[in-house]
């Protein structure tokens, strides 16, 4: 995992290869908690080749297993999901979340919005939210919903969808 994540200098890979890293910490994680963890994945195939910061997924699934299952006993649901809004490349990860104070949600939103509130216990969202802003600019970045009702959090993660290969975006 540690070779796959420090083998080039290269900050933008392929959604292919970051997936291929994201599939080996899962299973580290499958090692470690066995089935008491359930992983999805729901990626549409033709993104493969769009670019993506390197090694920007990781952090959120190990917030949403630490934050978002561990008060259930490191039990639950997370679903990878990767798709096209509009011109926009998407990734979500969301965990199943017994206890939602939708305040909160909101709070850590207007803070990665405007990039205050650091707290020193936020610093996983808060990097992955600045790398991205840094490279591709303030409209892309990260935010969060979350639903009390179907108790679940999501994470999503906003990219320009270009295609790493060249300078069009992919179709």
């Amino acid at each position: 995992l540690y070779r796959l994540g420090l083998e080039n200098d290269d900050v933008i890979v392929s959604l292919k290869e970051e997936m291929d890293f994201l599939k080996r910490y899962v299973e580290i994680v499958n090692i470690r908690f066995g089935e008491t963890i359930s992983f999805k994945w729901d990626i549409d195939d033709t993104l493969q080749d769009c670019g993506i910061i390197k090694m920007c997924i990781q952090p959120v699934v190990e917030n949403a297993i630490h934050h978002g299952l561990r008060p259930n006993g490191y039990k639950g649901n997370i679903t990878i999901s990767v798709f096209r809004q509009d011109e926009n490349l998407c990734v979500a990860v969301q965990n199943d979340a017994q206890d939602i104070d939708p305040d909160v949600i909101n709070n850590l939103n207007e803070a990665l919005k405007t990039g205050t509130g650091h707290e020193e216990n936020k610093v996983g969202l808060r990097n992955v939210n600045e790398r991205i802003k840094l490279i591709y600019g303030r409209k892309y970045g990260v935010s969060i919903e979350c639903s009390k009702q179907e108790a679940y959090v999501r994470v999503v993660l906003t990219f320009p969808c270009r295609n790493i290969y060249g300078s069009e975006e992919t179709k």
